[in-house]
């Protein structure tokens, strides 16, 4: 009865299986990313460069762009590296929109 258990039930040795083929988290790659995205996010033509730079990156993972986009635009929602570059994208929309309200706010005069 055991003998038969022990070939049915769960392999310990190779419980992580699934996973055995995916790379660990570049943290250091995910942070540079994040700081040089915080860096040019008030420069149009820099940001431009270093989003298309980023979308055609092949070294980035899918984790790894799921944690860029999750560091720099706290976004919880993407499940995928698309849905993750689109997030940065409008974490950049959504900023640049902030601060020229507040710019534009501060211009304006009180009657």
């Amino acid at each position: 009865m055991t003998m038969m258990f022990q070939h049915v039930g769960r392999d310990t040795e190779n419980e992580d299986m699934a996973r055995a083929g995916t790379k660990p988290l570049d943290a250091a790659l995910v942070d540079n990313y994040v700081t040089q995205l915080r860096q040019t996010v008030s420069d149009r033509s820099a940001f431009d460069d270093l989003y298309a730079r980023l979308s055609t990156d092949k070294t980035v993972t899918v984790a790894e762009m799921i944690a860029i986009a999750r560091n720099f635009a706290n976004s919880t929602t993407a499940k995928s590296k698309k849905d993750a570059i689109l997030a940065i994208g409008q974490e950049r929309s959504r900023l640049t929109h902030a601060q020229a309200k507040a710019a534009s706010a501060g211009r304006s005069k009180a009657w």
